[in-house]
């Protein structure tokens, strides 16, 4: 299978090489000039246990960051790891950095693919804001849309993306059966939710456990 990631921060180059290590075929796009000079070194621009060591054996074979996806090879999925703040003055959600991913992958989308969303979200993100633009870059009339959040410990990801439960979820019965292809070949324990808003729900509550604990 092959897959493009959009954003090769903490949560896009982790997953990236651990799918890599797991045979996936993956193309990651980054704007962050720091982020691309660390890979081109085989190298994080972060510590990660045993990161650097998978980078070195997977860039340029599995694994391959460029500035955009190749539009001569078929993807069977993207998958959107970028932030999403809070404005400054409102505390409301930013949403500019996941409409601009969502937009970057517009000469490859055809609307067949799968598009997950991992990042950490309000509720009715995937559905309201990620969704409508699918479908208007598109013009396909039925797309599929998983929300898969990213709930690894920062210094055991390597370990926990192959062992952690993942959730998936879906907006129509096929994307939750496209996710899970994806998922179960990087980790034998994937947890189904019952909608899109469950899963963005569940990640909001896993980091809160994580940050009163």
């Amino acid at each position: 299978m092959r897959i493009g990631i959009v954003g090769l921060g903490y949560v896009g180059l982790t997953l990236g090489i651990v799918a890599a290590d797991c045979g996936l075929e993956v193309f990651g796009t980054e704007i962050n000039p720091a982020v691309k000079t660390a890979l081109k070194n085989n190298r994080a621009h972060f510590h990660e246990t045993g990161l650097n060591e998978l980078i070195a054996e997977h860039n340029g074979k599995n694994f391959h960051c460029v500035e955009n996806f190749p539009v001569d090879k078929k993807f069977d999925a993207f998958i959107i790891t970028v932030g999403t703040p809070l404005r400054a003055n409102t505390k409301t959600p930013n949403f500019d950095a996941i409409s601009s991913a969502v937009k970057s992958i517009g000469a490859v989308y055809d609307g067949s693919q799968l598009v997950i969303l991992r990042s950490t979200v309000s509720v009715g993100t995937t559905r309201k804001v990620v969704m409508p633009l699918l479908t208007e870059i598109s013009g396909a009339e039925n797309i599929f849309v998983a929300m898969c959040p990213e709930r690894t410990l920062e210094g055991k990801a390597i370990h926990e993306l192959k062992n952690l439960p993942q959730i998936i979820s879906g907006n129509n019965a096929q994307a939750v059966d496209m996710a899970r292809k994806i998922f179960e070949q990087i980790t034998p324990n994937i947890v189904e939710a019952a909608s899109l808003e469950e899963a963005e729900l569940a990640k909001l509550y896993c980091n809160t456990y994580r940050d009163m604990n």
